[in-house]
């Protein structure tokens, strides 16, 4: 026993330190945004107009509060279909409204009755310096009937 004690040695263990709150990684989820019309300037569509339609921006959860850049991209579906007046670029946050205004091609006119006219939102959010997800959202605009041709 004698041996046994003089082989014992008193070690020291520090106490962990206490658990810090760690701020959670907040990710971009990948349906972060969604869009509600606020108002347009006409129910249909026509070829050759002038339209302007508002909307309003709603980002997921996970992004409200949070400082995330959201930028809209916006298009047209078919391509040649929407020509944009003023900026095809917009930066948007969460619950503010936005306007697009868009002047529709002649060429709309021509189309077959079942083709449909799309304004594409092409969504990117970045949160951080690696954290970007880009979305797609169209939204279908209802095209007045054709006049029938004599």
């Amino acid at each position: 026993t004698s041996q046994q004690a003089a082989q014992q040695r008193t070690v020291k263990v520090d106490e962990p330190a206490p658990l810090r709150d760690i701020d959670p990684v907040i990710t971009v989820p990948d349906k972060f945004i969604d869009f509600e019309i606020v108002d347009r300037s006409a129910k249909t569509i026509r070829a050759g107009e002038d339209y302007t339609y508002v909307l309003r921006a709603k980002f997921a959860e996970e992004l409200q509060g949070q400082d995330a850049r959201v930028s809209v991209l916006l298009g047209a579906q078919p391509r040649p279909a929407l020509e944009f007046n003023g900026e095809d670029n917009i930066n948007v946050r969460h619950n503010e409204e936005f306007k697009v205004r868009f002047l529709t091609s002649p060429r709309i006119e021509k189309y077959k009755p079942a083709t449909q006219v799309k304004l594409v939102l092409l969504t990117k959010a970045t949160l951080g310096a690696d954290n970007t997800k880009t979305h797609i959202h169209t939204i279908t605009l209802p095209r007045a009937k054709a006049a029938p041709q004599p």
